[in-house]
């Protein structure tokens, strides 16, 4: 959650400085390091959240960063369409957790499982193919765990890349995000 926000907090401090204007970042950086050393006091110390504590307070430093860097450039270049670029935001944000909770859900679904599964298909593989392997779940249960660990993260991840271009395609993100004008 935090990469994104960094990625787009570095872009706009450039902005800045490629407008030559240097004194931008600087208050705002200070600002944000200010406003992270009182949240991570707050989160830890006094909500005992520990170090999730810590991410809480950055995420929410650096969304506030972003913000005020959006609205000061818009102010100074024109318009940005930060409508535009919230909704884009929103629609990213919300395939994101719903990506994260099918993965979630295939996991819980299929780990009390998955051994079980990976050893059937195996079995029936030999079988099948007449394979000269020799599968015995106490001999083979540590290539068994990998092996059942692996089918379900390919599932899981195949899974969620389908649901978030899905959602991404229902929701009609605009992956140009290039106004009328053609200027992003």
């Amino acid at each position: 959650l935090v990469a994104p926000l960094y990625l787009a907090r570095d872009v706009l401090v450039r902005a800045f400085y490629a407008l030559g204007d240097g004194n931008v970042p600087f208050w705002i950086s200070c600002s944000a390091i200010g406003g992270n050393f009182l949240l991570d006091w707050y989160f830890v110390t006094q909500l005992g959240f520990g170090a999730p504590g810590l991410v809480i307070a950055t995420v929410i430093v650096n969304f506030i960063s972003v913000i005020a860097f959006l609205i000061l450039l818009s102010k100074r270049i024109g318009n940005l369409e930060l409508g535009k670029i919230w909704r884009t935001w929103m629609s990213l944000g919300l395939a994101t957790a719903a990506t994260a909770c099918v993965a979630r859900l295939i996991y819980f679904v299929a780990a009390p499982h998955n051994i079980n599964v990976v050893y059937s298909t195996l079995t029936w593989l030999t079988r099948t193919f007449r394979l000269p392997i020799k599968l015995s779940e106490g001999v083979a249960s540590p290539f068994l765990t990998w092996g059942a660990d692996g089918l379900v993260l390919a599932i899981a991840a195949g899974s969620c890349v389908l649901v978030y271009v899905a959602l991404l395609m229902f929701l009609r993100v605009d992956k140009t995000m290039q106004g009328s004008e053609g200027v992003a």
